[in-house]
């Protein structure tokens, strides 16, 4: 159906151009973390869209609770074999028309609370990987 840039996709059936989804460029992103040779990554699966009611009854027993942002990253802060890691969460957003919920604003807030852990919100691919960049391409030289 589409043809994937960096940018934006275009549409093969008239040839405009679209806004990817969230999940687009969600895997992009993945792609990108692998690429860059970062392996320390999860992605925090929080879609809890079912039918089945008692599937989200367990869950909630289980102690999920929504808001969470959707990946935790641990990124290298120096070159040395003895690494110290930076922990990031990155929620990700859709480019355009995107918002941010009241319990993902409070879960961004709790989280970069916390010594040593950063909390972002990534609207679209570009941004996402400027936050990781700024950390794992500007490590100390120890």
């Amino acid at each position: 159906m589409v043809r994937m840039t960096a940018k934006e996709w275009t549409d093969r059936k008239n040839g405009k151009k679209v806004i990817p989804l969230e999940d687009d460029d969600a895997e992009l992103f993945v792609v990108f973390l692998r690429s860059s040779g970062i392996r320390d990554f999860s992605h925090i699966p929080m879609e809890t869209r079912t039918p089945y009611k008692g599937v989200l009854n367990k869950l909630k027993k289980m102690g999920v609770n929504s808001g969470i942002p959707d990946y935790l990253i641990t990124l290298p802060t120096s070159y040395t074999w003895r690494e110290k890691r930076k922990l990031i969460f990155i929620e990700m957003k859709r480019r355009k028309g995107w918002t941010v919920s009241v319990k993902q604003k409070h879960w961004l807030k709790v989280l970069d609370d916390c010594e040593g852990v950063d909390a972002y919100v990534a609207k679209g691919l570009a941004e996402a990987r400027e936050i990781v960049e700024k950390y794992y391409f500007n490590r100390k030289k120890d």
